[in-house]
């Protein structure tokens, strides 16, 4: 049995102007790209994707979770993407592994909306080479999601398996308001201490797996 790994690639528009008057060939290449995920979705290679909502900015990022038996298949499949094919969208391509996952959160109660969060290290050598109290308060942040998630607040929490300023974290949860989406992130120890940038933004799930468990 192959075991699969785990990829992440986001995307960025590569005209702003798409975002807020797209043409009739962009709105057609952006709808092929969502079909494109989905299928991969239904086809039980990707595992959860989506985008920011109500930005309209360079700020703006899909991304989607999925998986491949290595490196070389993981890179076909994210060009295989109509909008990067076209070059309708910029992608960055990551080696990532889902940490937490609570299939329930992915369905929202009444008033409630999805947020992204998202974290990078503030001392870019701590994901290689950390010190005591840093590893400490990843251990303290790692227990926070964790319960969060268990609780049904997070729908998914991971982060991109590298080891160089890029490497981020990223998860999904769900809230009524900004506020209290807000409130949730700031009180993970990580950010609290601090030892971690946060960004939270409202966020459209476009697809799940449904099936998909951590095993």
């Amino acid at each position: 049995m192959i075991t699969l790994k785990q990829y992440l690639y986001t995307v960025q528009v590569g005209r702003l102007g798409l975002l807020t008057d797209p043409t009739e060939e962009e709105k057609r290449i952006a709808g092929d790209h969502v079909a494109y995920m989905r299928k991969l979705t239904g086809d039980g290679i990707g595992i959860f994707g989506g985008a920011v909502k109500g930005i309209r900015d360079s700020r703006h990022l899909g991304l989607f979770v999925f998986q491949a038996k290595d490196d070389v298949t993981a890179r076909k499949i994210v060009n295989n993407d109509p909008a990067v094919k076209t070059r309708l969208m910029r992608v960055c391509l990551y080696p990532y592994r889902i940490a937490l996952w609570n299939t329930k959160a992915f369905q929202l109660e009444t008033d409630q909306q999805h947020y992204l969060y998202h974290i990078q290290a503030i001392r870019p050598e701590q994901v290689a080479d950390p010190t005591e109290w840093e590893t400490e308060m990843t251990k303290q942040h790692f227990y926070y999601l964790k319960e969060q998630t268990e609780k049904g607040i997070f729908c998914i929490v991971g982060r991109t398996q590298t080891t160089d300023p890029s490497t981020f974290g990223m998860g999904v949860l769900r809230a009524v308001s900004d506020e209290e989406a807000w409130q949730i992130s700031v009180n993970d120890p990580g950010v609290i201490n601090p030892i971690m940038r946060l960004n939270v933004m409202p966020f459209g799930i476009g697809m799940f797996n449904e099936d998909w468990a951590i095993e």
